[in-house]
């Protein structure tokens, strides 16, 4: 389920909607309606959906480092999974012709990181102090996933912040390019704090919080293969992953790896450090049924179900047919069906007819 208020809007005028009983039960049992898709899984009938909880640190971002900006005062501005959300700013959202401009809803708002030739010492002064971590929100996290699985037979899954996607947001693309080919050691020093970051949301995650599954979100992929090569992401990311994993199987969870793009050159090393399942999978860019076929048996594919084309643009039939043939060829075992990524603008009832599709198979 997305964060969208769009689409969680539509859900709830649709024939799907909640009664004022449902929405009274909820807010009994600590059932949060923010964020909106815990509301929406348990609606639909979702067995498996994922609670992002993560680091972050306010500060004062320098007037020079603004984007757009030619020095002056500087702006508030927050620190979280190694983006800069300017805090003062909307993002430049541009709706389809003839939808009202409203705020987006979701703060994915990157600013411009760093100016190329900033100096060692500015990017430092950003990455010193370690991030909070909010552990009442893991407490309230906890509770949540109780009684979701208690209730509603949904296992939330509790978000790790990633390793990979705050160094490349943090710093920005072409400054990690640069760093690696000019000064990996320093490289190395900013990704360990993304890295240790990561590491204490996680520590506390799976003491405060207690879960069943963990998810960390950090996309490695892009439609056409890695977004860094191969050497880059052992010598940053995998030790890092391959710890988090072994973390997450002390304290009795499955770890699920959540990473957009074409990723299948990444298999065999998530295999070996034990990862339990990889999720979005998009069959637009993976070789779905040779991934199943040479690591099936080792690991759990998650998600699959295109949300780019087949789910926005396809009829209710049209999606059922899809996803029988998805858990046909890539299940039932070690296969965990859903959409590849948030939902936001796809029609209700081909959200529904997923869901349907999905209950209904007997094969």
């Amino acid at each position: 389920m997305g964060v969208d208020y769009e689409f969680m809007y539509r859900l709830h005028h649709s024939p799907l909607a909640f009664t004022y009983e449902e929405f009274k039960e909820m807010k009994e049992l600590d059932v949060s309606w923010i964020p909106w898709h815990i509301g929406g899984a348990i609606k639909l009938g979702a067995n498996l959906c994922w609670s992002m909880t993560s680091v972050s640190r306010v500060f004062w971002l320098d007037g020079d480092l603004v984007p757009g900006a030619t020095g002056g005062p500087g702006e508030p501005a927050i620190l979280e999974s190694g983006r800069f959300a300017i805090a003062t700013r909307r993002s430049d959202y541009e709706p389809p012709a003839g939808v009202p401009k409203r705020p987006v809803p979701h703060y994915w708002h990157v600013s411009g990181c760093f100016p190329p030739g900033v100096s060692k010492g500015r990017i430092a002064r950003y990455f010193e102090k370690p991030p909070n971590v909010d552990v009442n929100a893991l407490k309230r996290y906890g509770r949540l996933r109780e009684n979701c699985e208690k209730h509603y037979n949904l296992v939330v899954a509790g978000q790790a912040s990633g390793i990979w996607e705050p160094l490349s947001l943090g710093l920005g693309f072409g400054l990690v390019g640069r760093l690696w080919r000019k000064d990996r050691a320093f490289l190395r020093e900013v990704a360990g704090y993304f890295r240790e970051s990561s590491a204490r949301c996680l520590d506390k995650l799976l003491k405060f919080g207690k879960p069943k599954v963990v998810m960390l979100g950090d996309d490695y992929g892009y439609n056409e293969g890695l977004l860094m090569g191969k050497e880059m992401w052992d010598d940053l990311v995998k030790p890092g992953l391959a710890a988090h994993v072994r973390a997450t199987h002390a304290a009795g969870a499955k770890f699920i790896l959540h990473s957009c793009g074409k990723v299948g050159s990444l298999f065999k090393d998530f295999v070996d450090i034990g990862v339990d399942g990889v999720d979005s999978l998009s069959p637009l860019n993976n070789d779905l049924p040779a991934l199943k076929r040479q690591f099936g048996d080792k690991i759990a594919l998650v998600g699959t179900i295109d949300d780019t084309a087949m789910l926005k643009r396809s009829t209710p039939a049209g999606v059922k047919a899809s996803v029988t043939a998805s858990i046909r060829a890539l299940g039932p075992g070690g296969y965990i069906p859903g959409a590849t990524n948030s939902l936001l603008d796809h029609p209700v009832e081909n959200v529904v007819a997923m869901f349907e599709a999905i209950r209904e198979y007997n094969g």
